[in-house]
């Protein structure tokens, strides 16, 4: 006997997707989401469409994972890799592979699925603009800050930003005149590095 399954979608504020998901029954589901997930109250829209059996249900969860990499599905998609990669660089400081890993599961994973809410209150800025991470770069200052806020090494920071690669900037300690260095200044470093790193790659 087919079991009728609903394949569900959640979305924030800004219409971004945070989780697909399937279910027999999606309204029990969802009560065990907002009382297991540290996100769920970023979810303000749901969509349900419904499949003949489990199994159909199943593979379409595959595919829509895989074609729009749902904020906070793990398993089934390609960030799953990307994620193990954040826990890698975070646990060796930088890690060659931290470039490909993008700021907003690195900053997922060091807040430990905090709220877009939660980290603005901790990094001191607003949640608009912690909602723009997820699809934007942000700016020096914000990295800066928000490795600061949650201890992390702030090279390893703009490293996940994107703002650097470890493969032309080779870190493996992070001098302490830099981590106390205001983040003007720590910024207008970093553009004159990348200067001249460019400025190599042409030579």
């Amino acid at each position: 006997m087919t079991e009728r399954t609903a394949l569900y979608r959640l979305y924030d504020a800004n219409d971004v997707l945070l989780y697909v998901g399937i279910t027999a029954s999606p309204t029990l589901r969802w009560e065990q989401h907002s009382r297991d997930k540290r996100w769920w109250p970023e979810v303000t829209r749901k969509e349900v469409e419904w499949h003949d059996s489990r199994q159909r249900a199943a593979a379409a969860e595959t595919a829509a994972i895989s074609a729009d990499s749902p904020a906070y599905n793990v398993t089934g998609m390609p960030g799953r890799r990307r994620d193990v990669l954040a826990r890698r660089a975070i646990s060796l400081g930088i890690a060659s592979e931290a470039p490909a890993i993008r700021w907003w599961e690195y900053v997922t994973t060091v807040s430990g699925g905090a709220t877009q809410t939660a980290i603005a209150d901790r990094v001191g800025i607003s949640q608009a603009s912690v909602a723009r991470w997820r699809t934007t770069q942000p700016k020096s200052e914000n990295i800066a800050g928000f490795a600061r806020a949650y201890g992390r090494p702030v090279l390893e920071a703009f490293v996940a930003a994107g703002f650097l690669d470890e493969e032309d900037f080779q870190v493996t300690e992070v001098a302490p005149d830099i981590e106390s260095m205001p983040n003007d200044e720590l910024a207008a470093l970093l553009h004159r590095i990348g200067d001249e790193l460019g400025k190599r790659a042409k030579s």
